[in-house]
């Protein structure tokens, strides 16, 4: 069968002990093209668990990025919190007590409905973990690291891409993409997408924060759709206040641009781009009291774009308690 563009996500526990390990699902006999990893601490799907951890890797199958962040339960101070980033492998998990290593995993490559990872650092708990896959004959993708302006309205580009991009992800924390693993303080992580929906630029970014080593006033978190990534600043004890903002400027014929708004500061951030053929892509919020009818299993999102209504195929969606 001929798939334009395909995405499917698998859950997994992590493998115990050091070694390679095969994460595979019904790809349709493809081979994926780019994968998004997700880790959390749970071992057990819908049970709760101490400690905030996350761990997020990506790659194309030549580039990879990750980082993690994590808060510690039940410590003298409300937070102790840090985490870890590195530009050489898929996974590089923290320890919830420090900011040292606890699960570190080189990519292998993919495969036939999947990839290889090569655990070189276990800690022998079988840590569940989400991989979303992208694939299909058309589908095209690149991993990235980006540094945004320094200057209001300032922009960067990505170029040389083989593609056209029209839909984007990003990610960042604390501290640059090191060539050798690194830990830092402090919680800071923030997400975002964009997609080019028929000429239109629409993204959305959600960022937190968790200072370290404070006892009040210490974390905070800002959702907003006019950009893919935001910085929120670490100062103080009151109300957190944001920083930079990096929205998408424009999506080019071989690569993208972003521009910074709000404060006159560079970013750091790690990019997933993505062309997935002609299918219909849109990147929004939602408010869940006014766009969710239906209790429990029948909650129904609904999409309009361009005046006609569209079935989606794939959602990715995050949510926290705070408006647009």
């Amino acid at each position: 069968m001929t798939r334009v563009a395909g995405w499917r996500t698998v859950q997994f526990a992590c493998n115990t002990a050091m070694g390679v390990q095969s994460v595979t699902t019904d790809l349709d006999g493809y081979t994926p093209k780019a994968v998004i990893l997700e880790v959390i601490r749970g071992t057990v799907a819908g049970t709760n668990a101490n400690h905030a951890t996350l761990g997020l890797g990506i790659s194309d199958g030549t580039t990879h990025r990750t980082f993690s962040a994590r808060a510690e339960d039940n410590v003298t101070f409300s937070t102790d919190t840090g985490g870890r980033a590195w530009d050489g492998g898929i996974m590089e998990y923290v320890n919830a007590a420090n900011n040292n290593a606890h699960s570190v995993a080189d990519f292998d490559g993919f495969i036939t409905d999947g990839m290889e990872i090569d655990w070189t650092n276990s800690n022998g708990s079988a840590w569940l973990a989400n991989a979303t896959f992208f694939y299909g004959d058309d589908l095209e993708a690149d991993v990235s690291q980006l540094t945004s302006s320094a200057s209001i309205s300032g922009t960067v580009s990505k170029t040389g891409l083989s593609f056209a991009p029209n839909m984007l992800y990003g990610w960042s924390a604390e501290r640059g993409y090191p060539s050798t693993a690194s830990g830092h303080n402090h919680w800071r992580y923030t997400q975002g997408a964009a997609a080019d929906n028929e000429g239109t630029i629409e993204q959305w970014g959600l960022s937190t924060q968790q200072r370290d080593n404070l006892f009040t006033g210490a974390g905070g978190r800002i959702l907003r759709a006019d950009s893919i990534m935001q910085d929120i600043s670490l100062s103080g004890t009151g109300t957190p206040t944001f920083n930079q903002r990096v929205a998408v400027d424009s999506f080019d014929a071989a690569g993208y641009t972003l521009r910074t708004d709000g404060v006159a500061a560079a970013m750091t951030g790690i990019y997933l781009a993505l062309y997935v053929g002609s299918n219909r892509r849109t990147a929004k919020t939602l408010d869940l009291e006014t766009s969710v009818s239906g209790t429990g299993a029948n909650k129904k999102f609904t999409t309009t774009s361009g005046g006609n209504d569209w079935e989606p195929q794939c959602a990715h969606l995050l949510g926290t308690d705070v408006p647009v």
